[in-house]
């Protein structure tokens, strides 16, 4: 089987898992990334925190990216409130530790456009899309002990009486996560959901064994620094950059040079008057931005 082939196949089985594993508008985000090596980084990425045990499916809806009218629904809230009173806090204490120095805060909404733009022209996604898709070459052309395809061809996928796709087996919670990718590896053929339909068991668990080989980790030569699209902080109204000005109002430090922003002090003055603000958390270790912290009303 040639690369293009391999290709298609691979296409193949990272639809029947969208499918099988997400709902609603995550499920419908693959296909807006034109480019199959970073189509399949960022499956990779969801399947990787759908079967973390400290994130999950939970951490999926929490942090999927809002509509500009959420966002402006979210400004209205008890909790908008709440957050804008421990940030002027912070600013004050910020401002009265550094004479001479103001700090300003505030983020642009992402939203999900804009956040599959970021990945697809992240110079790291760039790096690793392609690495990741050559291990899924090798990948889908293991074979069995008695030489069988280990990913057979999965036919035809859509339900010729409802439309559907065959590997669309439920949803769940928010109408955002179908399935545990980890549960999905432990059914046995026979409780199977009914929803399945037509799948038969080998079919399943080939696209089972394909969510295993998403979910193992990996890291590429390159360096990402954006969230999976969908799952950037700065796709809801909870997370804040925040910016040193002189006097004159001249932007000293913004969202990027983390360096520059220990080296100054900022950042440890920063973590300082952070104390002030107990619904906020950070700063944002991975990528490293000292800048950058989080409200939830709920901490």
């Amino acid at each position: 089987m040639g690369t293009k082939a391999n290709d298609l196949l691979i296409g193949h089985y990272l639809d029947a898992a969208r499918f099988m594993l997400f709902a609603g508008e995550i499920r419908d985000l693959f296909p807006r990334i034109k480019a199959l090596d970073q189509r399949l980084l960022a499956l990779h990425r969801f399947v990787h925190v759908l079967s973390d045990p400290d994130r999950g499916a939970a951490f999926i809806a929490d942090r999927w990216v809002w509509s500009k009218d959420e966002v402006s629904d979210w400004e209205t809230t008890p909790a908008h409130a709440l957050q804008a009173s421990e940030i002027a806090q912070v600013i004050k204490k910020f401002n009265d530790a550094n004479p001479g120095h103001r700090l300003k805060a505030g983020s642009e909404h992402r939203d999900l456009g804009d956040q599959i733009w970021g990945w697809t022209h992240n110079a790291g996604v760039k790096t690793n899309a392609p690495e990741y898709l050559t291990k899924a070459r090798v990948e889908i052309k293991r074979k069995a002990k008695d030489g069988t395809p280990r990913y057979p061809d999965l036919g035809d996928v859509i339900d010729p009486v409802t439309g559907q796709h065959a590997f669309q087996i439920g949803h769940g919670g928010p109408d955002l996560v179908a399935l545990s990718a980890a549960a999905l590896l432990f059914w046995p053929a026979a409780l199977l959901p009914a929803t399945i339909g037509l799948i038969e068991a080998e079919r399943f668990q080939a696209v089972a064994r394909f969510i295993e080989f998403l979910k193992k980790r990996f890291k590429g030569s390159g360096t990402i620094t954006v969230a999976a699209p969908g799952l950037s902080a700065h796709g809801t109204g909870r997370a804040i950059d925040f910016r040193v000005h002189d006097r004159s109002g001249k932007k000293l430090h913004g969202a990027g040079g983390a360096a520059n922003w220990r080296s100054s002090g900022f950042a440890a003055q920063l973590k300082a008057a952070m104390a002030v603000a107990p619904h906020f958390h950070g700063p944002l270790t991975a990528p490293d931005e000292p800048w950058h912290y989080f409200f939830d009303p709920d901490a």
